[in-house]
């Protein structure tokens, strides 16, 4: 994609000493001081004037710039002048010399289309007030009667990438952090919340990439300036009200209970509550009128998060209907976890909006959204490595992987083996060499692991997962299950239970491999000390060699083992080892029931290791995660289907687990 980027600067005299905005073009041609050499130039008139501008429909007279502003706020309702306005502002910016320039570069990139032809990105750099309060988004091309900011293969956005302007350029491991925040008052009519809370989470449950997200209704300033810097969010939704009270501008967090007075973040306190962590991407839907005194309210919000360093920032300049918003942000964030950079995201939740039978081009709700760039869109949320469609596809039809594919629940614990076994920037405090999942059976431990260290195994990370014996039909000695650690599983994911690679272990094979065919190895190690702990000096050497490149994770689930080799033996020799990090970059993850960790792991073992307690989930937890996995398996959510989920919630008498969600998903199936 190629980039283009026509600045509007201030007012100032032109040759014959007229007042105008002088405005110019500049290209991207790779060479670092491309922002120094327009292209083109023209000038806009002070008071917006253009030959043979449209006739408005209405008042049957030639559209007047100076007024489109707030004819623009004030027209809810269906209407033939939005493209009318379209089409002239499409004429007041491209004016020739400009737009010759504009459809030559497009000619040279039409498009972009991937292993076929690059596309053409526009950026509006608009510096008077006057200008910015434009509605740009609704320009319409003269020829083809295209609308431009439609076009998610040639996309428009605002923005700046001055060398003044610039922020770092940072890349964050999977998955996305999204923090969408509920800033209104429960049922508020006026905001109707819960439809795009909904929308949202349904593009991040059928995202093909590792999403992790948590909603937060009405927090206190504290809790959510809490909240930011533990959870790191990359995207930032707000939902709610933007107010100006007394000269102070602010988002308001209503208060949880009824009767107590709601908080206030000012936007001056926006960039000072920032400083510990930036979002990547804040989304701010928080106009909820269409007077100019919310219009530049809401611009004052979302530039006080584009002053705090936040590189992309989307607002509203309207209050959107509630189904548009719904449509709208669903559309948007699926456009995103599909690997559309922000701007051509934005043009299909744009399109989608405008294909709403009650929207079509008739309405403005298409154009009151707003991105503000001050990166490139690819650079927004550069997440590694690279998830490309072979690795999506390989995922896909992974036979482990696709029995977890509905997991739902448990995003604490999850969150916890993504970081606690394996160490990425800005999380070294979550950090911890071991981890031990501890539950009753059948609470599903197995799926929890699994589906955490698909987040792992999609960070490049080498994955070791043996199920000693789901059965415990056979007991394991310690050699034996060094042995599965090596071997893999033939029979389950190549991405998780890979045979580790056989030339570190050369070595060790050397050695011993004529005692490894010997009918009871374990017991000849057991009996002779020093050659035992030659044996796993040689074997823990070989791991530390295959964990060089990436971090090595083990797992090690149904513990059907020989209790007493397994602690005076593999604990100390390896186990052991491992959590204190003695064997570098090799991690571990234990998965025992409540009465193996009681009764039979060595307390030494349990103090080195982050604890993961999976629990039984409350009653009022089985409608959300009802919902959740029934939209995983395709199953509308219907007035049938919701009827089905609040029957079986009503026959909940204590604790479930999840065997409840999946007798459910059979039966609708």
């Amino acid at each position: 994609m190629k980039t283009l980027v026509i600045k509007m600067n201030n007012l100032s005299p032109d040759a014959a000493g007229a007042m105008v905005y002088p405005v110019q073009l500049f290209f991207d041609d790779g060479k670092a001081d491309w922002l120094t050499r327009p292209l083109a130039e023209i000038n806009i008139p002070e008071d917006l004037s253009i030959p043979n501008p449209p006739i408005d429909p209405i008042t049957k007279q030639p559209v007047d710039g100076r007024q489109i502003r707030n004819a623009f706020l004030g027209e809810k309702g269906k209407s033939t002048l939005f493209v009318e306005w379209g089409r002239y502002l499409h004429q007041l910016l491209f004016q020739d010399p400009l737009a010759q320039e504009w459809d030559r570069l497009h000619e040279l990139y039409p498009k972009e289309e991937t292993d076929k032809s690059e596309g053409l990105r526009t950026i509006l750099d608009i510096k008077p007030e006057t200008l910015r309060w434009l509605p740009w988004e609704l320009i319409v091309h003269e020829q083809t009667q295209m609308t431009r900011f439609f076009d998610s293969a040639n996309p428009f956005s605002r923005g700046t990438l001055d060398d003044n302007n610039k922020l770092p350029v940072t890349s964050f491991f999977w998955p996305v952090h999204v923090l969408i925040v509920v800033g209104s008052k429960e049922n508020d009519p006026a905001v109707n919340a819960q439809p795009e809370v909904d929308a949202i989470e349904r593009a991040f449950i059928k995202s093909p990439v590792p999403v992790d997200w948590y909603v937060v209704y009405r927090p206190t300033k504290a809790e959510l300036i809490d909240l930011i810097e533990k959870f790191k969010p990359q995207i930032f939704h707000f939902i709610g009200h933007g107010i100006k009270a007394n000269d102070d501008l602010f988002l308001e967090l209503a208060a949880k209970k009824a009767g107590v007075a709601a908080e206030e973040w000012m936007v001056g306190d926006i960039p000072i509550d920032l400083q510990n962590w930036k979002p990547r991407f804040a989304f701010i839907n928080a106009c909820r009128s269409s007077s100019l005194a919310d219009q530049e309210n809401s611009w004052d919000i979302a530039r006080a998060f584009s002053s705090a360093g936040v590189p992309a920032v989307l607002g509203m300049q309207g209050d959107i209907r509630g189904d548009a918003a719904a449509e709208f942000s669903r559309k948007l964030y699926e456009s995103i976890v599909s690997s559309l950079p922000i701007d051509r995201a934005l043009a299909e939740a744009r399109k989608a909006v405008k294909n709403l039978k009650e929207i079509t081009l008739k309405r403005r709700d298409w154009a009151l959204a707003t991105l503000y760039l001050q990166q490139l869109p690819e650079q927004i949320l550069n997440m590694k490595p690279q998830i490309d469609r072979t690795t999506q596809a390989k995922y896909k039809v992974d036979t482990t992987l696709k029995e977890i594919h509905d997991f739902v629940g448990r995003v604490t614990q999850r969150r916890k083996i993504w970081h606690g076994v394996d160490q990425i920037t800005d999380r070294d405090d979550e950090f911890s060499n071991a981890c031990i999942v501890v539950g009753t059976e059948k609470i599903g431990k197995t799926a929890l692991v699994q589906a955490s260290l698909k987040v792992c195994a999609l960070r490049k990370r080498r994955i070791s997962y043996v199920d000693i014996d789901v059965t415990y039909q056979n007991t394991r000695d310690f050699v034996e299950v060094l042995k599965l650690i090596r071997q893999g599983d033939p029979k389950s994911s190549d991405i998780m239970c890979a045979p580790l690679p056989v030339a570190p272990f050369a070595e060790f094979d050397n050695k011993y491999a004529a005692l490894l065919a010997k009918s009871d190895p374990d017991k000849i190690l057991a009996g002779d000390s020093n050659l035992c702990e030659q044996f796993f000096n040689s074997y823990n050497a070989a791991l530390v060699a295959i964990a060089a490149d990436e971090p090595l994770i083990i797992v090690l689930d149904h513990l059907s083992v020989e209790w007493e080799q397994f602690k005076s033996i593999l604990v100390p020799r390896l186990l052991l080892p491992i959590a204190q990090n003695a064997l570098l970059n090799c991690r571990l993850v234990l998965v025992c029931t409540a009465t193996e960790f009681d009764k039979q792991l060595p307390t030494e073992l349990k103090d080195a290791s982050r604890i993961i307690d999976v629990a039984a989930w409350a009653p009022k937890k089985f409608t959300p995660l009802a919902r959740q996995i029934c939209l995983y398996n395709d199953i509308e959510l219907d007035e049938d289907v919701e009827a089905i989920i609040e029957s079986n919630y009503n026959r909940l008498k204590a604790d479930w687990g999840p065997l409840k969600l999946r007798h459910m998903v059979n039966l609708l199936k």
